[in-house]
C-alpha cells in the first residue's frame, strides 16, 4: 500500500471509531484492523472489522482464547491482558505465552501472582485471598487482612488445638500437663505420674499431685505416690497421710476418709484399723460397735456389759452408766428400776420423791413406801418425843396419857402414883394418909384424927 493512500479521510474514519467504541488510546491490533479495512474496502464494499470479545485478544486481524482459568476485558490486543482467575496465577511458558495454574496449599492467588499465608497458617488448594488462610494446628487467631502477618500465635503451655482453622486452645484434661507451647494434640498433654492428678490446664510436671488415699514419698523433684496404711487416710490431692482420729478407723489402705464408729460405740484411740476398736459407750453393752442399751434397773459395769444396780441404788432409764443412790433413809434391793423401790426406813415416811421422818409423838414400825403404811399418832398412854420414832413409848410410871399422838407424858397430880402406861389422870392414885379432893382435883393430906393405909382416890 502506498503511502499516499493514507490520506486525511482514513484518519478520520480511525477517529470516528475510537469515539464509538469509547477507547483511549486505540490498540495497534484495531489499528492495523482498521487500515487493512480500509484497504480491503477499497476493494469491497463489504468488509468490516468487530470488538474483540471478553476471554479472548485479538491481534493482525485474528481472536485468540485466552489460556484456561483466565479472562480478559472486551477489546483486548495482547495475551499479556489475559488475567488469571482468583485462586490461579500466571506461569510463564516463554515466547510471552503463559498459563494459569492452581494457587498450591498454604498460599493464596489473585491478580496473577501467589502470596505465601502469614506465618504459622496453611490454605488449602485453590485459595484466592488471605483470609482462606487458617492457623494450623497448635496455633490460634484469626486472619483477617494482609497486614495480620503475626495473627496465629502459639498455644500457651498447658493447652493444645487439634484443628485447623479459628477455633480456640482447648486446656489439657485433667490429670495431664503440657510445659511447651504450640501443642497440636491432647496426646501433647502428658499425663500425671500413676496415683496422681492435675487440674485442668496444668502447665508444670509439679502440677500432678498425688489423689486423695495417697502421698508423695519421693524425692525433691521426683513425684512417687505411696498409698496409705490402714488406719490412715488423705482426704484430698496433695495431701499427707494422717492417722484416723479418736472414735474413727480405716480398715483398708488407700482410705479418703476414716469410718466412724456405729452410734453408741466410741474410742480413745488414732490410727485404729477396724471396728473392733469400737467400744460401746456407757449405758450399753456388746462389742466392735454393736452395742445393746442396757435396761433400767441395771448400768455399764466396768468389764462393759450390763450389770444389776446395787442395793441402795436404782437407775429408772434405759442406757444407764450409773446407778442413783436412793434417798437418804431408805433402801433397795439389787436391780431396782424406780426410786420408789427405795422403801423408806421405819420412822420415815415417802412423800412420793423422798423419805421424812415422822413428827414426835407419830411413830412407823415398819418399812414400807405403800399409803397405808404411814406415821401414825402414838395412842393414849404412849408418846414419842423424838422425830422418826419407829414405835411410841410407854408412859412411865406416875405419868399418864389421855391424848393420841402426843410427845411426851403428864406428870400425875401431887401425893399420887401410877402405873406405867396410863391412859387417864384418873389413873394417878393418891397416896396412903390423903385422899382426893373432888373439889379441886388434887391429893389432900388426911384430916386430923383420920388415917387412910391404902393408894387409892377413895376418902
Amino acid at each position: 500500500m502506498e503511502s499516499s493512500c493514507l490520506n486525511t479521510d482514513i484518519f478520520d474514519q480511525i477517529l470516528s471509531f475510537q469515539m464509538r467504541f469509547n477507547r483511549a488510546p486505540i490498540s495497534l491490533s484495531i489499528l492495523s484492523c482498521l487500515l487493512v479495512m480500509y484497504a480491503k474496502h477499497t476493494t469491497s464494499e463489504h468488509l468490516s472489522c468487530v470488538v474483540c470479545e471478553p476471554g479472548t485478544y485479538c491481534f493482525n486481524d485474528d481472536s485468540f482464547t485466552c489460556p484456561t482459568h483466565s479472562s480478559s476485558p472486551q477489546n483486548s490486543g495482547n495475551i499479556s491482558s489475559c488475567q488469571c482467575l482468583p485462586g490461579y496465577f500466571k506461569q510463564d511458558q516463554g515466547g510471552g505465552v503463559h498459563t494459569c495454574e492452581p494457587c498450591p496449599a498454604n498460599s493464596y492467588c489473585f491478580e496473577d501472582y501467589v502470596f505465601e499465608c502469614p506465618l504459622y497458617s496453611v490454605s488449602v488448594v485453590l485459595s484466592s485471598a488471605v483470609t482462606d488462610c487458617k492457623c494450623q494446628q497448635g496455633y490460634h487467631g484469626v486472619i483477617t487482612s494482609v497486614s495480620d502477618l503475626n495473627a496465629c500465635q502459639a498455644c500457651p503451655v498447658g493447652t493444645f488445638k487439634s484443628q485447623v482453622g479459628e477455633g480456640v486452645c482447648e486446656a489439657c484434661a485433667v490429670g495431664t500437663y503440657a510445659e511447651t507451647e504450640a501443642n497440636d494434640a491432647s496426646t501433647d498433654c502428658l499425663a500425671c505420674p500413676e496415683h496422681s492428678t492435675s487440674s485442668s490446664g496444668s502447665d508444670e510436671a509439679s502440677d500432678c499431685l498425688c489423689v486423695a488415699g495417697y502421698e508423695d514419698s519421693g524425692t525433691v523433684g521426683e513425684l512417687i505416690c505411696s498409698i496409705c496404711d490402714s488406719g490412715f487416710y488423705s482426704s484430698s490431692a496433695g495431701t499427707v497421710c494422717e492417722a484416723c482420729p479418736t472414735a474413727t478407723y480405716a480398715s483398708s489402705q488407700g482410705s479418703t476418709v476414716c469410718s466412724d464408729c456405729p452410734t453408741h460405740s466410741s474410742h480413745d484411740l488414732t490410727g485404729q484399723t477396724s471396728i473392733a476398736s469400737c467400744d460401746c459407750s456407757d449405758g450399753f453393752s456388746g462389742s466392735a460397735g454393736v452395742c445393746t442399751a442396757c435396761s433400767p434397773g441395771s448400768f455399764t459395769s466396768d468389764t462393759g456389759t450390763c450389770a444389776l444396780c446395787p442395793a441402795n441404788t436404782y437407775s429408772e432409764n434405759f442406757a444407764a452408766s450409773s446407778c442413783t443412790p436412793c434417798p437418804d433413809f431408805s433402801t433397795s434391793l439389787e436391780g431396782s428400776y424406780l426410786r420408789y423401790n427405795c422403801t423408806c426406813n421405819e420412822g420415815y415416811d415417802w412423800t412420793g420423791s423422798e423419805c421424812t421422818p415422822c413428827n414426835p409423838g407419830y411413830e412407823k414400825p415398819i418399812a414400807s413406801n405403800s399409803a397405808g403404811s404411814t406415821c401414825s399418832p402414838c395412842p393414849v398412854g404412849e408418846y414419842a418425843s423424838a422425830s422418826a420414832t419407829v414405835t411410841c413409848s410407854t408412859c412411865p410410871n406416875n405419868t399418864f396419857q389421855n391424848l393420841t399422838g402426843q410427845s411426851f407424858c403428864q406428870t400425875c397430880r401431887d401425893h399420887s402414883i401410877s402405873d406405867s402406861g396410863s391412859t387417864e389422870a384418873s389413873d394417878c392414885l393418891c397416896l396412903p394418909g390423903y385422899y382426893f379432893c373432888n373439889d379441886c382435883q388434887q391429893c389432900k393430906p388426911c384430916l386430923s384424927g383420920l388415917f387412910k393405909d391404902t393408894t387409892a382416890n377413895e376418902a
